[in-house]
């Protein structure tokens, strides 16, 4: 891997979201606008859910729509990139697929990280949550993780749909599936039975159960979580790096 590249496409996409604030408020209102309305209404109806206040439980779900905000905004830019003939003029050069598409990953997974954290940590203040040091810690491995698996997914259908409408349908639906079809903000009993297999192998399930566990609970016994983020980050990842070989080769030809 061409470490320069790297290093030239983890500072673009750094430069890129700072300048643009329509990516910037995107990414902050939607977990902002459910605070204000969804989760304090709800908290007035249901108090508690597993012997806790409803605002702790919800936490996690706030967390992963503002991660999910920024993983959206990013791939959607390779979708434009690769539109735009953009991808074309880098892999002109001898430039690496895996460093572009790690390059992604890592932007994704650091914005997780910093936005992940203010809302978590408001939440926190907020809600009276007191998690000891190996929690936290254990919170912000669960936000780096989660966001690497969503971004990975996410990347993955921004390289392989070549339609733009179908891309902006796509990601939007899938994104309001994966948090209305998890354990975000309701027990995972309250789904319907057809519907409970997606939320066994929805990411936002597992991330929202390990932050939950370790910052509501105090347990992080949640093995087959940890388990199934990795193992997903890894073998949508090294989709998306054949699926965007494939593109740019073909391109080219043509």
């Amino acid at each position: 891997m061409n470490f320069m590249n790297f290093g030239a496409f983890v500072y673009r996409e750094w430069i890129l979201l700072l300048r643009s604030k329509t990516d910037l408020w995107f990414a902050l209102v939607p977990p902002l606008i459910t605070v204000a309305f969804y989760t304090y209404a709800m908290s007035n109806t249901v108090p508690q859910i597993d012997g806790v206040p409803y605002l702790q439980f919800a936490l996690p779900g706030i967390v992963m729509i503002s991660i999910l905000g920024n993983i959206t905004v990013i791939s959607s830019r390779v979708f434009n990139e690769f539109f735009g003939s953009v991808l074309l003029e880098y892999f002109s050069t001898p430039t690496s697929r895996i460093a572009y598409i790690i390059a992604k990953l890592v932007s994704i997974l650091v914005f997780a990280l910093v936005q992940g954290t203010v809302f978590l940590g408001a939440g926190m203040l907020a809600f009276g949550i007191r998690p000891s040091l190996l929690e936290t810690l254990g919170a912000l491995a669960v936000l780096a993780l989660a966001g690497a698996c969503l971004g990975s997914i996410f990347l993955f259908f921004g390289v392989w749909i070549r339609d733009m409408a179908r891309f902006l349908i796509t990601s939007n639906l899938l994104g309001q599936a994966m948090i209305w079809g998890s354990s975000a903000f309701y027990p995972l009993s309250a789904l319907p039975p057809g519907l409970k297999w997606f939320a066994a192998v929805n990411p936002v399930t597992h991330g929202s159960e390990l932050l939950r566990s370790l910052l509501v609970f105090h347990s992080s016994t949640n093995v087959e979580s940890w388990v199934f983020l990795a193992v997903t980050s890894i073998l949508f990842g090294t989709l998306a790096v054949r699926v965007l070989a494939k593109r740019v080769v073909l391109a080219v030809q043509s």
